[in-house]
């Protein structure tokens, strides 16, 4: 059986790593922006975020180390909420890749629906096998016909049950 694990390269994994870790340092520098900015008491949440990207865009916030982590240490909890969540958003990722089995949910090189029809005697049941019938039928798949003429169906269903002795 193909392990997905072993297939995945070491550089894939980092790069992955490096990009949830850029993602967490974008959210977390948005979230500070959030806490610094200054807008009006009971201001909608949509209200904050844009003034906060405004203010990034407008080079009006400092982002230095000492501020950030002052700002962490002192805020009404938006921060700290924010860079758990992404970290905790970035983990199950990353645990999800690393640890999941890879498979997919479909047969591959079968199309997507494929079923079996059954035996030959059973499929002939279903479909007008007379020397002349074939134009009769319906093609459902590649090797299974389905008769137009009911009375034709119910014939050959007579016939196959008289064969096994059951009739």
């Amino acid at each position: 059986m193909n392990d997905k694990k072993k297939d995945r390269p070491t550089a894939m994994m980092i790069v992955l790593g490096m990009f949830e870790l850029i993602v967490v340092a974008i959210i977390s520098l948005l979230s500070y922006a959030v806490e610094v900015v200054p807008v009006p008491d009971g201001a909608a949440p949509i209200t904050k975020i844009i003034a906060a990207v405004i203010a990034i865009n407008n080079r009006e916030i400092s982002f230095a180390p000492s501020d950030v982590f002052d700002t962490l240490k002192h805020d009404d909890g938006t921060m700290k909420k924010a860079i758990v969540l992404s970290l905790t958003a970035a983990i199950l990722c990353f645990a999800y890749v690393l640890n999941g089995n890879g498979k997919r949910f479909h047969k591959k090189g079968i199309e997507h629906g494929s079923a079996k029809w059954g035996s030959q005697n059973e499929k002939n049941i279903i479909a007008d096998t007379t020397p002349d019938g074939f134009y009769n039928n319906v093609i459902v798949a590649s090797d299974v016909f389905l008769v137009l003429d009911r009375k034709q169906r119910d014939r050959n269903e007579q016939r196959a049950k008289d064969k096994k002795g059951g009739g």
